[in-house]
């Protein structure tokens, strides 16, 4: 679990760190359904559900986002000035 986290941290390809985040988060999946308690695998399953409906959404997202800077972010990233003004307080929000 913690591989996956320590992976994404210097991932620049958003794909790519999605991924790795998906590694760590199965980890938990995995954990919850292992304990064999009623609660554990009601609550892995819960979050392995949840985890493919946001993960699915934000692989979407990432592929919107590549398609309006026609490209990768790391080659576009130190041009500021080309970002909208509403990528700049989401960038914001999610930091």
């Amino acid at each position: 679990m913690v591989i996956g986290v320590f992976l994404a941290i210097g991932q620049w390809d958003f794909k790519r760190l999605l991924a790795y985040h998906s590694i760590s988060q199965i980890g938990y999946v995995i954990l919850g359904i292992g304990l064999g308690t009623p609660l554990g695998i009601i609550g892995g399953l819960f979050h392995l559900f949840n985890h493919s409906v946001f993960k699915a959404l934000l692989f979407l997202n990432s592929g919107a986002v590549e398609y309006a800077f026609f490209g990768k972010l790391r080659d576009k990233w130190n041009k500021v000035e080309e970002v909208p003004v509403f990528m700049k307080f989401a960038m914001i929000i999610l930091a």
